[in-house]
């Protein structure tokens, strides 16, 4: 086996150690996975903890994100999650001076 090719096999011995140990962990070597969220147990024998996504979806508007919190809390979720991204490191200069007026567009750009 040439050098190049057993670094590459090593490498991916690890990734594949990787991805067995994280199976492992989500799955507790075994044991039931329980944790806490806001003082209520979660995990197995416990009833499901319902995450809903709204990410970006509010727009930047503050109000709407309100609103769809209560929405998501009436239509039975029991937390909300919000995400925050850097656009100028997913996305390349000219990808962001790129005129975008889509329906989904948050304004003129």
């Amino acid at each position: 086996m040439l050098a190049t090719q057993r670094g590459e096999h090593q490498h991916q011995n690890r990734r594949i150690s990787f991805v067995l140990l994280r199976t492992l962990w989500c799955f507790g070597f075994g044991r039931a996975l329980v944790m806490k969220i806001s003082g209520r147990d979660v995990g197995d024998g416990y009833p499901v903890f319902v995450v809903a996504e709204i990410g970006q979806n509010h727009q930047g508007s503050l109000e709407v994100a309100k609103r769809m919190i209560v929405k998501a809390k009436e239509l039975g979720a029991d937390c909300v999650k919000f995400q925050k991204s850097c656009l100028t490191a997913k996305f390349t200069r000219n990808a962001l001076l790129k005129p975008y007026s889509g329906a989904n567009s948050w304004g003129s750009t």
